[in-house]
């Protein structure tokens, strides 16, 4: 560690310059400062405010240790060991994907819709992390909230998040797949996933942060059959949705119309595609009318 010195500006400057080698400027600056608040507490605005802040010796070498995992590319929340999700911190390690702000708009619409429940029962499928179940149940503190996952690993993760933030939601293994199997589910007046979607081909245009390091049984699914998820979800849906009730999906924004149409011809109605924040068609819901 050949820093000028224990200043926090010295440091910052002199992993900027090692940063600056894979990721871009902004990048680097933005990883590094999210970074040394995991480790240190120390918030950006205090680094801008006070330019004479130090760091201990224990804390200079949390950060050296760090920065390598980054020119490694592993991504910081797997370094730090937690990622934010709508106002929730949730641990994450490399058994469960790290949840995207593009899901919250997704949370935020299930809520907004359900909201008009008095005692909503829900269900997350491919749970991963807890991140929508236990987004959605922090906001809506009457619903009645499960979720499943296949992995064993992604449910301990989800279970201590439940348990850390003190939320009730009950997890159970199962795979959606298994028809057996998912049909120990009971029924629902949302029901919500975040499948697998991402295409193999498509693994040429990813990054080595998330090929490295994220889960891809949670990430990848077959060229020959890329709606494999969301075809079974829906079948389950007809059977598994309450009176009214509405299903939920994020999505890869290039099958948004195929889905639509998809969940037109299995009869559900006020189907609606939605854009994230990057104008990108990556949400859907539709409706099963009795």
């Amino acid at each position: 560690m050949k820093t000028k010195s224990n200043k926090v500006r010295d440091i910052r400057d002199h992993y900027l310059g090692q940063l600056a080698v894979l990721y871009p400027q902004a990048e680097a600056a933005s990883l590094f400062d999210i970074m040394l608040e995991g480790l240190t507490g120390i918030t950006k605005m205090q680094r801008i405010v006070e330019s004479e802040l130090r760091l201990s010796e224990s804390e200079m070498l949390k950060v050296h240790f760090a920065v390598k995992d980054l020119m490694c590319e592993k991504p910081v929340q797997y370094i730090l060991g937690f990622s934010e999700f709508y106002g929730l911190r949730l641990e994450v390690n490399k058994h469960v994907l790290i949840p995207r702000p593009e899901t919250e708009e997704l949370v935020a619409w299930i809520v907004e819709e359900a909201a008009n429940t008095e005692v909503p029962k829900i269900l997350d499928i491919g749970t991963g992390s807890g991140a929508i179940a236990l987004a959605i149940k922090d906001q809506l503190p009457s619903a009645v909230m499960e979720a499943c996952d296949i992995s064993d690993e992604a449910l301990k993760v989800a279970g201590r998040n439940a348990a850390t933030l003190n939320l009730d939601v009950c997890f159970s293994q199962i795979d959606i797949l298994n028809e057996s199997e998912r049909n120990r589910l009971g029924a629902f007046d949302v029901i919500v996933s975040n499948p697998p979607y991402v295409r193999q081909s498509e693994k040429a245009q990813m990054r080595n942060n998330v090929l490295k390091y994220e889960p891809g049984q949670a990430l990848f699914v077959s060229d020959d059959n890329p709606l494999l998820f969301y075809k079974v979800i829906i079948r389950f849906a007809q059977k598994h949705l309450l009176a009214d009730g509405s299903l939920y999906f994020e999505i890869n924004e290039n099958y948004g119309d195929e889905i639509s149409t998809l969940l037109i011809s299995e009869g559900f109605k006020a189907v609606e595609l939605r854009q994230d924040i990057y104008q990108r068609p990556r949400m859907v819901r539709g409706k099963r009318e009795y």
